[in-house]
């Protein structure tokens, strides 16, 4: 049975813990961002982990966060924008509930990047090739995809329409 989650998906810097917290607001949902989360069980900033240990060691405590919250209900959950990297994931989220796509363009993306410190992927030379590398990703994963470069409260709504029209039927 597919549980009625909402899970928001995209780029760094696309607006996922943001516009999570907004939806989280108005349809009475508990929200959780999965980096916040992997931060707190592993009591380590994520550009530390990555630092320490490395990208791959980060993409598994993803994987663990997304197996954790199997079987919770009524969350809006903010993924991670690289845990769509592991195949092992989609088959995980797309159990959990509906899946936005908060698709940005790279150039709002690199402006809202421009004094990030704590991003470890952020100053990447080939961000460029990062981000095209995972927009098929989030295109397969997604049951809706979403321009993410407008306010919040129009964003919230689409989410909202779309969430009521397919609950509907």
């Amino acid at each position: 049975m597919m549980n009625n989650n909402i899970i928001l998906c995209g780029f760094m810097a696309c607006g996922k813990t943001t516009i999570g917290k907004a939806l989280a607001f108005e349809t009475s949902f508990k929200f959780i961002d999965t980096d916040n989360y992997i931060e707190k069980k592993f009591k380590m900033k994520i550009k530390d982990i990555f630092i320490e240990y490395g990208e791959n060691y980060f993409r598994d405590l993803e994987h663990d966060a997304v197996k954790s919250l199997l079987g919770i209900n009524k969350y809006v959950i903010a993924i991670g924008g690289g845990t769509i990297l592991y195949k092992k994931n989609y088959n995980l989220l797309k159990n959990m509930g509906t899946i936005i796509f908060l698709d940005c363009p790279l150039d709002t993306i690199k402006e809202r990047l421009k004094y990030d410190t704590q991003r470890p992927l952020a100053k990447s030379s080939n961000l460029i090739n990062l981000f095209n590398g995972r927009l098929k990703k989030y295109n397969d994963l997604c049951d809706l995809k979403i321009r993410a470069d407008k306010n919040v409260p129009q964003i919230v709504e689409e989410i909202l329409k779309y969430i009521s029209k397919n609950q509907c039927q």
